[in-house]
């Protein structure tokens, strides 16, 4: 049986944030009418998230994007990752990935994007598992809400084991790979935790707990 390593997507792979994606997504939305309210409630999520709520953040975010079609919803989620894949993927990350791989582990991306920009840029990376958040369709449209349970970077460790077993891999020597203060549960879930260019809070956080720290190489 495989081990996991669990790599969170914003932060250590990509560099664009959920919340941007919300914001990017509505003001694209197809119906013109309305679009500023659509806009406002994605910076109302960074406000919330900013407040500390990242849940409800992202729950508030994405209510911009109700009643767009199906179709577009998954357009819109190609067209942003591909502006993702096309800006740069963090280099220390997408390094860290393929030795996870020499070393015969299994990577699971763990995002808070939707799960078509995460499923798009893990073709790309060539990693055959995510976890990710889901836009509520409802008769082939956007309902504007998330499907529960919301993925944040507060993931537990009940619920990391259960995503890797239901995967059929192990998570008694996993990996798990963050960057900002808000991965520290999903950083202590894992045996063997490493902080990925870290925030300043992590980086504390980090050499107080003995965690290793991969930096940016010049």
């Amino acid at each position: 049986m495989s081990t996991v390593a669990w790599f969170r997507f914003e932060g250590v792979l990509v560099p664009r944030t959920t919340l941007a994606c919300a914001t990017w997504m509505a003001a694209r939305h197809h119906d013109v009418l309305g679009r500023v309210g659509r806009v406002g409630a994605g910076w109302l999520g960074r406000g919330l998230a900013f407040a500390g709520d990242p849940g409800e953040a992202l729950r508030l975010a994405f209510r911009g994007v109700a009643g767009a079609s199906e179709d577009r919803i998954a357009i819109l989620s190609e067209d942003w990752a591909d502006a993702v894949i096309a800006d740069g993927l963090h280099a220390p990350g997408c390094r860290l990935l393929d030795r996870a791989r020499d070393q015969g582990l299994t990577p699971v991306l763990v995002a808070t994007h939707p799960e078509g920009v995460v499923a798009r840029v893990a073709q790309h990376l060539g990693v055959d598992h995510h976890l990710a958040n889901h836009l509520e369709i409802v008769d082939g449209f956007a309902t504007g809400r998330l499907t529960s349970p919301v993925v944040t970077g507060h993931l537990d460790r009940r619920r990391l084991e259960a995503d890797a077993h239901a995967r059929g891999l192990s998570t008694q020597r996993a990996c798990a790979y963050g960057h900002a203060a808000e991965d520290t549960a999903f950083l202590a879930a894992a045996p063997r935790p490493c902080a990925v260019t870290p925030t300043p809070r992590l980086r504390r956080l980090a050499q107080e707990l003995g965690w290793p720290i991969v930096e940016a190489r010049p």
